[in-house]
């Protein structure tokens, strides 16, 4: 065994090789933020289902009260006689794996408008998960 004095070098001390590979604390930076990246994409992802959702019972509503206003449009002008409102009715939709109520509530206004019109109010109500929500309109329909 000889031991060199003036480089501070051991006889056993092997040459270092070059570092190769990633240490501990990088492997695992490198994991903390690829999944904290990860959970930010997957709540975005069930964010936009929840939207889509949203957007499909809106669109729904929304249709069913053209539907509702084309058909007593059709009806005046076909029997040229005041329409009778539906009062309440509830139609049930399965929308994302989940049955939707929708809640239609249609009535004439009070009095006349301008003569012979007659003013139809419509609203839909509707609950998904824990967001209620209303879409309403308003017609004025006349036998002329």
């Amino acid at each position: 065994m000889t031991l060199s004095t003036g480089s501070n070098s051991f006889f056993f001390a092997r040459p270092r090789a070059a570092k190769k590979g990633f240490s501990f604390i990088e492997v695992i930076a490198t994991i903390a933020v690829f999944s904290t990246g990860i959970v930010f994409i997957f709540k975005a992802f069930l964010l936009s289902l929840d939207y889509s959702e949203r957007l499909a019972c809106r669109a729904y509503a929304l249709n069913s009260l053209n539907n509702i206003i084309a058909q007593n449009q059709e009806g005046l002008r076909a029997k040229k006689e005041a329409f009778q409102p539906i009062g309440q009715e509830v139609k049930s939709l399965k929308i994302g794996g989940k049955n939707v109520a929708f809640h239609f509530d249609l009535s004439i206004g009070q009095g006349e408008v301008f003569g012979e019109a007659s003013p139809l109010d419509i609203k839909v109500s509707w609950r998904k998960g824990s967001h209620d929500s209303v879409l309403s309109r308003s017609v004025i329909f006349s036998s002329l």
